[in-house]
């Protein structure tokens, strides 16, 4: 409900162009919080930048202009959180978006 009322503020505002620019963001937004989590595992630039390029024919199905794609941003904080198993610092505000949307 929430994604649907975020999309159709943004269509309001800007039409179908600031959706494009919105999925485009949200799309770079997930793949940047991937290659930070390669790189932070160890991985070098390059394969993080590859392992980031491998990633996009899996999600790119999940880029449509859906309001399940606001939610790649807290699902993949979240998933850095925990993957990193650091103490739940911020992973708990990811569960506390992701949850109810």
């Amino acid at each position: 409900m929430a994604g649907g009322l975020i999309l159709y503020g943004v269509w309001r505002l800007g039409g179908y162009e600031l959706l494009i620019v919105q999925r485009a963001a949200i799309a770079a937004a997930a793949f940047g919080l991937l290659y930070v989590g390669c790189r932070r595992y160890g991985a070098t630039p390059a394969v993080g930048g590859l392992c980031t390029l491998l990633a996009m024919p899996l999600v790119n199905v999940g880029l449509s202009l859906r309001p399940q794609i606001l939610a790649l941003i807290p699902f993949s904080s979240t998933w850095r959180e925990r993957v990193t198993r650091r103490p739940p610092t911020r992973a708990g505000l990811g569960y506390g978006v992701a949850c109810p949307w």
